[in-house]
């Protein structure tokens, strides 16, 4: 397609092959050039592979070396910056959890860019330290493996989200616990009063029975005749609305009979401070999590998940950044498909407010209403699932979370090996 229509009034086919009806408000989104390198650590000393031999960089060859399981500084996730103390941060999301300062807010100088922490901690790259420390074998404490995907900058004080991987079974490399089977996965809350330098999780009470209210989501436990993952994954960044603070979650879930439903569920809480508290969109109000059971599978706490697998024919669909586009006063969320012909595409939609997302896949006629696929502009883009956009204008106010974007924002893609980052701007033009 030559451009995207985001909503027409007339009935049509969308970029995911699926038929809308929409309205006359519009929205086009289109790459302005071919993607370029942005900045790779695929080099670096802290990108690297834990082996039976120990830590290996990731270009080392070591004969009768076996496994092969990422460690260190690895882009497992999307960017999503924030401002703290005159300085741009963005996280390099794994479970290490090593982050990109840039001084001044410097995007145009990347000799300037700093990686933290550059330290070794017993011969292993080690990155912000949480506390508790992680590999947690017990699903009940929630606390094996997490990313920090999504930190949100309220003065002094950085909340954030975390994905979690809880293994069923794991295998020590190095005297470290690394996975060795699908994960459990869930969205897990942090926060850090020193500007990212360290993080803190709810602490883990070791006399209870479920740990689950560390957790702001929780996913149904193991289960043992389930071969995929499962659970809540991916929190796209926070952005607020009204007293509210709102994110996007990948949502799989294990319906009774074993049928696996995919796609985006929307989680928001009045009080950042806690993990506890949180709703999620049942898909007609918000509920609030129940902390003593779990949300999804068989549970009486569903989550709404929007976009399903099986109504898009699309393998998943993610949301891993919504944005307030300030010319037009609608958020925008970006995010990725990989449906039929058209492997890890990235997608956007767009919504005039966030308390009542049911328009996110329905029109007010009850159609289906998908996310549409960037106009790429006859160039190609970076085979994976994570992208993200984002201002970097400084005569356009992003605020300290880059909450809000113009018509030109930054897109950053993540290659498939999470090497090297790459980036292009985009044109959105908005016709009301």
């Amino acid at each position: 397609m030559n451009h995207l229509i985001a909503r027409a009034i007339v009935v049509g086919v969308s970029a995911l092959g699926i038929a809308t009806l929409s309205h006359a408000e519009s929205f086009t989104i289109q790459l302005d050039g071919p993607m370029d390198p942005l900045y790779g650590i695929q080099n670096s000393s802290f990108h690297g592979k834990l082996t039976t031999c120990g830590y290996k960089l990731q270009n080392e060859n070591h004969a009768g070396c076996t496994g092969n399981v990422s460690y260190g500084a690895w882009f497992d996730g999307p960017i999503n910056p924030y401002k703290y103390n005159g300085n741009t941060y963005f996280q390099v999301p794994h479970s290490q959890n090593f982050r990109f300062k840039l001084p001044s807010h410097n995007w145009g100088n990347r000799l300037t860019w700093i990686l933290e922490p550059a330290s070794f901690t017993a011969g292993y790259p080690e990155g912000a330290p949480l506390s508790p420390p992680v590999t947690d074998t017990d699903q009940s404490h929630y606390n094996m493996a997490h990313w920090i995907y999504a930190p949100y900058v309220v003065g002094s004080t950085i909340y954030g989200l975390t994905h979690h991987e809880w293994y069923p079974e794991v295998a020590p490399f190095g005297g470290k616990i690394v996975a060795d089977s699908v994960p459990v996965w869930g969205i897990g809350w942090i926060s850090s009063t020193n500007g990212g330098v360290s993080w803190a999780m709810k602490p883990i009470n070791y006399s209870a029975p479920s740990n689950a209210d560390r957790l702001v989501i929780v996913p149904e436990p193991y289960n043992s005749t389930y071969t995929q993952q499962y659970g809540f994954a991916h929190p796209s960044n926070i952005v607020k609305e009204g007293i509210y603070y709102y994110s996007f979650v990948t949502s799989i879930s294990y319906k009774p009979g074993g049928v696996q439903e995919r796609g985006v569920s929307i989680i928001r809480t009045s009080n950042l401070a806690s993990a506890t508290g949180w709703q999620f969109w049942n898909g007609s109000s918000w509920t609030t999590v129940n902390h003593g059971t779990y949300q999804g599978g068989s549970s009486t706490q569903q989550p709404y998940i929007f976009w399903k697998e099986t109504a898009n024919a699309c393998t998943i669909l993610f949301a891993h950044n919504v944005r307030k586009h300030s010319p037009s006063g609608k958020w925008i969320i970006l995010g990725s498909a990989s449906c039929a012909n058209n492997p890890k595409r990235a997608t956007f939609t767009w919504i005039d407010n966030l308390s009542n997302p049911s328009f996110l896949d329905k029109t007010a006629a009850g159609q289906p209403r998908y996310p549409e696929f960037i106009n790429q502009n006859g160039y190609s883009m970076p085979a994976n699932k994570y992208v993200s956009f984002f201002n970097i204008d400084p005569n356009i106010s992003s605020g300290d979370n880059y909450e809000t974007i113009g018509n030109k924002p930054l897109l950053v893609g993540v290659d498939e090996g999470l090497g090297f980052i790459s980036h292009q701007f985009l044109t959105i033009t908005y016709t009301p």
